[in-house]
């Protein structure tokens, strides 16, 4: 899978350094580099960023190099910063320092976010900041996946970044949102996600835990099968139990193929979303079965919308996306112990 393309603003490696200026009296300027070359050099308050940040703090104590050598607004000392990314680093100090309107615009990818995530992450700050973060990635998300209307790969990793942003934000609620899109949209193989960060410059490059990986993984194909299998009890033309003159109907697989919008039945997995082929199982009327087998037995004569509306509920019920809890403590999803309350999150509606 290609990756797609992300304008992520001053993160191409400009001819001379631009220099900003985030306290006048200053006291530390963080030089940041972008591959391989520098690219800004930040004058920032080592009080602002200390009382901010627990690693900042100890950075800047009298413990470590940076912090024992003497600086002042007159004559700030330089650090260098090699292995953070220029620009999720710059979004992070305007924050820091009470520039909190610096945003992404109406074009801000989720990517974007995870990039000020990782560091917002990496250097403690404050559960406020999070929230900041909270807030600009419902607004990129929305916007971005409205963007993507019918492009299921560009969805894909829109969808896959949110994941990781909401993750390293913390936020429980839209992990588990996330999650449960991709469970319900993607058609990739979920072991592709890691491929989104490849030429990614942040600290920490891994997309979602591997149990988190595996865990919705498990999570669709468990959903598909309960599909087929909830299906299965009702193509069974004949109805006595111990006939063995049972035949799938072919009206149903032609009824449900044409409530597809063309596309075949059985699905192709690899090729329909999980929601679609849901949105698909009950969009007619009822399905008409017919005499299918040879047996004189009573056979069914149809499936109604009902039942195939149940059967729809039934399954997404059981789509209910990652815990939150379990993926920070790198626990397999299958042993979580709170899908009851997951299930309950999952019965309010998405917001994107």
């Amino acid at each position: 899978m290609a990756a797609i393309e992300v304008d992520i603003p001053q993160l191409s490696p400009v001819p001379t350094p631009t220099n900003t200026t985030l306290a006048e009296d200053g006291d530390v300027i963080l030089i940041l580099w972008h591959e391989s070359i520098l690219h800004e050099r930040i004058r920032v308050s080592s009080a602002i960023l200390s009382a901010a940040s627990p690693v900042f703090k100890a950075m800047l104590g009298p413990h470590f190099q940076e912090g024992q050598q003497a600086r002042s607004a007159e004559r700030p000392r330089e650090i260098e910063l090699p292995e953070d990314g220029a620009y999720g680093m710059e979004i992070m100090l305007q924050w820091l320092h009470g520039n909190v309107d610096e945003a992404f615009g109406d074009d801000g990818h989720p990517c974007c976010v995870a990039h000020v995530a990782v560091h917002l992450d990496k250097y403690g700050c404050p559960r406020s900041f999070s929230l900041i973060g909270e807030a600009l990635l419902k607004r990129c998300a929305e916007a971005c996946t409205a963007r993507c209307s019918g492009d299921d790969e560009e969805l894909f990793e829109t969808v896959a970044w949110s994941a990781k942003a909401a993750y390293l934000l913390k936020s429980s609620d839209l992990f588990t949102q996330f999650t449960r899109r991709l469970i319900l949209d993607g058609t990739e193989p979920f072991s592709n996600i890691p491929k989104l960060a490849a030429g990614e410059q942040m600290p920490n490059k891994e997309i979602l835990p591997v149990t988190v990986l595996l865990g919705m993984e498990e999570q669709r194909n468990k959903a598909c099968n309960l599909l087929l299998s909830e299906l299965s009890r009702f193509t069974e033309s004949c109805l006595r139990q111990s006939c063995t003159a049972i035949a799938t109907s072919t009206t149903f697989t032609l009824e449900m193929a044409h409530n597809q919008e063309g596309e075949r039945w059985p699905p192709l997995w690899a090729q329909q979303s999980l929601r679609s082929v849901l949105q698909g199982l009950d969009a007619g009327g009822d399905i008409v079965l017919g005499q299918t087998v040879s047996c004189n037995h009573k056979t069914r004569e149809l499936i109604s919308r009902v039942a195939l509306t149940a059967i729809r509920k039934t399954v997404e019920a059981e789509v209910y996306g990652m815990c939150f809890t379990c993926a920070r403590q790198d626990k397999m999803q299958s042993t979580c112990e709170h899908t009851a309350k997951l299930k309950r999150r999952a019965a309010r509606p998405l917001f994107v």
